[in-house]
């Protein structure tokens, strides 16, 4: 398949991913019942909307789908094949970070030279773990994310705007 531009926005209508991936809406429709995953869920009476992300993984499937000739379940299980394993969660990620910084900190004396490290007792513990450059990039984006939807709610304490009044029908 050649490559495809999509176009530079955050989210598209199933039409227009339809139209990039040159497939009809039915396929797209069962995709989504193989992969529930696949786009975020229908809002009452709107659209189903897909991130750039989905986009990306609608025309993976097609590719492996009409090129290699592999069956949803065949794609299912390389995508599961591709997958690296997620940490547990946040806090275990959170944690591996600060090992790995506190690991690669070392004290400093006034002048920048290195301080003389006092030798410690051995103690036999499991390895400190190595956290990946892609696992730095998640934490630090979605410590981002939590920043701006702090900003959005504003300062501790402060009262939020109050509701708009609504209107009796009476005549």
């Amino acid at each position: 398949m050649p490559d495809v531009v999509i176009p530079d926005k955050p989210a598209f209508k199933a039409g227009e991913v339809c139209e990039l991936a040159q497939i009809q809406p039915y396929v797209l429709r069962s995709w989504e019942s193989e992969f529930p995953d696949l786009g975020l869920s229908k809002t009452p009476g709107g659209p189903r909307i897909y991130r750039r992300a989905d986009v990306e993984r609608v025309l993976r499937i097609r590719e492996l789908v009409f090129t290699e000739g592999l069956t949803l379940s065949g794609v299912r299980r390389r995508f599961e094949a591709e997958q690296p394993p997620a940490p547990d969660d946040l806090f275990t990620l959170a944690a591996e970070l600060q090992a790995a910084e506190a690991a690669n900190a070392r004290p400093v004396t006034g002048r920048g030279a290195p301080a003389r490290e006092v030798a410690a007792p051995v103690v036999a513990s499991a390895p400190e773990p190595v956290v990946s450059e892609e696992a730095r990039l998640k934490l630090a984006k979605v410590k981002q994310d939590m920043r701006s939807l702090l900003d959005l709610l504003g300062p501790p304490g402060a009262t939020p705007p109050p509701a708009p009044a609504r209107r009796s029908r009476r005549a």
